[in-house]
């Protein structure tokens, strides 16, 4: 092959290669697109429609602070962040009506105070609810039954098939004495960075 031909066939090639580069990085530039668009619209759906208790392909689910409303507009209180009884009895919620939720499963969690205590039915249920502990068994384990299909609406069930109750629908204490459950015992979840009572002021 004489020497003209020879360049020509390389010209030829190297602009080849050129052009299955340039499709490659437009590939990929729209493949980071797309997926930057399914992060903000998965993140847009999140906001609106709560956290929700799903295991990552990347790990187990990360902890996340929530509230727990109760049909009647009272959320969930660790007197003192814990140590002692859990009461359902105010409607203006604050550091002592946030938990951390922990996820164990999909449809088994534990539900820990600001002060590192978790919440229990003690002897796995059929007396009242407190968060006495630190070391967490099987009486601090809860079965989830969701409600709605957003995941927003739940029911706890305890290690003996007893159902997290707020007296009344609320006002007072809560116990885990239901095992016929009604709505008294179905939770709203509430993150609690969405709550305006938990967010700090803007100051100028």
């Amino acid at each position: 092959m004489k020497l003209p031909a020879i360049a020509a066939t390389l010209l030829a090639s190297l602009f080849l290669n050129n052009a299955l580069l340039a499709d490659e990085s437009q590939a990929l530039s729209e493949l980071k697109e797309l997926r930057e668009q399914l992060d903000s619209n998965a993140a847009k759906v999140n906001h609106k429609t709560g956290p929700a208790l799903t295991r990552d392909d990347a790990g187990p689910p990360q902890p996340q602070r929530v509230m727990l409303r109760t049909r009647d507009g009272y959320y969930l209180r660790a007197q003192l962040g814990g140590g002692h009884d859990i009461f359902a009895d105010v409607k203006t919620p604050k550091t002592s009506e946030v938990f951390v939720l922990e996820t164990l499963s999909p449809d088994t969690v534990r539900l820990r105070t600001r002060e590192g205590y978790y919440v229990g039915a003690r002897r796995g249920g059929g007396a009242n609810v407190d968060a006495t502990v630190k070391d967490p068994r099987t009486s601090e384990v809860f079965t989830v039954e969701w409600q709605d299909n957003a995941r927003t609406k739940l029911r706890l069930r305890s290690r003996e098939g007893f159902y997290i109750h707020p007296v009344s629908g609320g006002g007072s204490t809560v116990d885990a004495r239901i095992r016929k459950p009604k709505s008294s015992e179905v939770f709203t979840l509430v993150a609690a960075s969405w709550h305006r009572a938990l967010t700090p002021p803007i100051t100028r």
